[in-house]
């Protein structure tokens, strides 16, 4: 008899979706390509999402030295594991024949879950994050298992139609008076604004600005940033980065040149992540920095703060509608929310009948699954 399954692959149904947003139904198969009889305690699938921070602070000991402590913490929130195969009895052993086995499972997503954060480039598992994976455990006795993870991407809802976010904030205008070799002064005015205080994380950001160089020194040029300026929590003390997301710049202004912008894009990434308020260990907000460098001088800046959503009322009454045609995911909510088993267990594969004609057994399909525990 093998003593383990040949091949074990976790497939979500929507596999090129980007990402769920709350209440979205996860739907997926564990496939099972067994070379003979394998015997499994059972299987597990669990979906879990994830908050955890490190922070840094700097104190003194009694003799008066300085000391880095290193303060972790973390939030759940999800936690939910289905039976799809076997039993919860570590005692029992159920056997799985000779052939591709299907094991389907669902799971409803909270509908206060935050956005995913993580950096994707990074190699490595790094703190300060949010991830969101789906788990598939084979258990084949209490010391030897499988596991296998998917990760996927999360979305909440932040709706930049809101009337708060529609108005736009006032312009950006100051200006310089500078003096050349030969002591004749001259003004350099900067005018910058933009039409709305939120933004979708899939568009661009337009810039209008205007730069008036009436003096004679040549300035170094007129920069947009994007920063994303990310704070973390952990046992009441934060630590705070900032990172550049995206920049625009207009290169070297002459003398007595102005420029115009006039709804110049200010491209986003993608898989931005939006601006996060709703989670209590990890702040994520947002700021477009307006620089006019000038040589010798000191620079024009501002800046606007903005938020990053990821919604408009359009995309809401489309997901309404949506939601209206396809009422599974209440279904899936309510039976999430249940701490009782369904009627129907997930099939036990506790017996195997001779297969005289040589041909590949097929195992049933798990039509339904046991729910074990929800957090």
């Amino acid at each position: 008899m093998p003593k383990k399954a040949k091949s074990v692959q976790l497939i979500l149904d929507n596999d090129q979706k980007k990402f769920y947003r709350p209440r979205d139904l996860i739907t997926g198969v564990v496939l099972l390509q067994s070379p003979g009889n394998v015997a499994v305690v059972n299987i597990k699938v669990r979906v879990f999402g994830r908050a955890d921070t490190e922070v840094n602070e700097v104190c003194q000991d009694s003799d008066g030295k300085r000391q880095n402590i290193t303060l972790r913490d973390e939030k759940v929130y999800l936690d939910y594991v289905q039976l799809v195969c076997g039993t919860d009895d570590m005692r029992g052993i159920s056997i799985i024949p000779e052939g591709e086995h299907r094991f389907p499972f669902s799971c409803c997503l909270p509908a206060d879950i935050p956005s995913s954060l993580q950096r994707h480039k990074e190699r490595k598992v790094t703190p300060n994050a949010i991830r969101y994976y789906a788990h598939c455990m084979v258990n084949y006795s209490e010391k030897k298992c499988d596991n296998f993870y998917k990760p996927f991407q999360v979305q909440h809802f932040l709706n930049i139609d809101e009337p708060y976010w529609m108005i736009a904030p006032p312009p950006l205008e100051d200006e310089r008076t500078l003096s050349s070799i030969a002591c004749i002064p001259g003004d350099v005015k900067l005018k910058a604004s933009i039409a709305h205080q939120a933004y979708l994380n899939s568009s661009p950001i337009l810039i209008n600005a205007t730069v008036e160089n009436h003096s004679r020194r040549r300035l170094a040029g007129l920069e947009v940033v994007l920063i994303r300026n990310e704070t973390y929590f952990a046992q009441g003390v934060c630590n705070n980065k900032s990172y550049e997301i995206a920049k625009i710049s207009t290169g070297r202004i002459v003398p007595r040149q102005t420029i115009h912008w006039s709804n110049e894009p200010l491209p986003l990434p993608d898989f931005l992540t939006p601006t996060l308020l709703n989670c209590p260990l990890i702040s994520v907000q947002y700021q477009i920095e307006i620089t006019l460098r000038i040589p010798g001088a000191q620079n024009i800046t501002g800046k606007f703060e903005i938020t990053i959503g990821t919604v408009t009322n359009e995309i809401m009454s489309q997901l309404a509608t949506i939601s209206q045609q396809n009422p599974s995911t209440e279904t899936n909510t309510n039976n999430n929310d249940s701490n009782t088993s369904p009627n129907t267990p997930p099939p036990p594969y506790c017996e195997i009948e001779p297969n005289p004609d040589n041909q590949t057994p097929s195992a049933p399909e798990a039509n339904s699954m046991a729910v074990v525990a929800i957090n």
